[in-house]
């Protein structure tokens, strides 16, 4: 009886290893893809996914007078986004969740605002095209100008960019 057992138990141990193998080898497989549509300049495959908000800065990089900015923006397949999350405003925090579509039409990136939950309405214009800039020597860090996403609005920066890392 221990004997068939010792069997059972080490057919039971090679396959969670095995199921371990394969699942591990999937996450780094997505991986792989989308830096294949990265390099390939793919910017539709590549931006695919979760993305998390770092922070909000200014055009030279600076984060003075912003204040926290934290979040998810996820790229669909079915080309629509969603970005839930929490922006400053003068005196704290806002909770905001938008979502709508995106595409990429000449190397910029399109977005539309088509719902918002949490009692804040879309950014206006509901629309807009904007610049992104993904680091080739970084494929995980995405910064979009003119905050379309958090809908992030201060009269002293005029060009306020989100800061994402892919999650």
């Amino acid at each position: 009886m221990f004997k068939s057992f010792s069997y059972f138990g080490r057919f039971l141990a090679l396959g969670v290893c095995a199921s371990l193998f394969f699942a591990c080898s999937e996450d780094n497989k997505s991986t792989e893809n989308r830096l294949d549509f990265c390099n390939s300049g793919d910017m539709i495959g590549c931006l695919k996914g979760e993305w998390n908000l770092e922070q909000i800065e200014r055009l030279d990089g600076n984060t003075n007078g912003i204040g926290e900015a934290s979040g998810t923006l996820t790229f669909k397949n079915n080309m629509q986004y969603e970005f839930k999350g929490s922006v400053p405003v003068l005196g704290g925090s806002d909770q905001v969740h938008f979502h709508g579509f995106w595409n990429i039409e000449e190397g910029s990136l399109f977005v539309e605002c088509t719902g918002a939950e949490l009692g804040v309405d879309c950014p206006i214009p509901n629309s807009n095209t904007v610049t992104i800039n993904i680091d080739a020597s970084d494929w995980n860090l995405l910064r979009i100008h003119r905050a379309p996403f958090t809908n992030y609005k201060n009269q002293f920066i005029a060009n306020p960019i989100e800061k994402y890392r892919i999650k």
